[in-house]
């Protein structure tokens, strides 16, 4: 199981990474798109964590959840 503080820095590292800020002004946006985009990610994201923390396979979620969970899966495998 997760805790508190490993779920708030997986959520943190996916914000950073994939949660776009307000649009850039060289570039084309939708924001529709990204919000959406957004929206999958964080839903996969909680989806993976209860998942995760049931010990069953993450199944079909998005890769980039996968990734970061499965690495603080290793972390906390680590630690123990």
């Amino acid at each position: 199981m997760f805790s508190k503080d490993e779920v708030e820095a997986m959520v943190d590292e996916l914000t950073r990474k994939y949660k776009k800020a307000s649009p850039d002004d060289h570039e084309p946006h939708n924001p529709l798109d990204a919000d959406q985009d957004w929206e999958k990610i964080i839903r996969h994201a909680y989806t993976g964590l209860a998942r995760a923390d049931a010990g069953v396979a993450l199944g079909d979620l998005d890769p980039r959840v996968i990734e970061i969970i499965q690495r603080f899966q290793q972390k906390a495998a680590e630690k123990a």
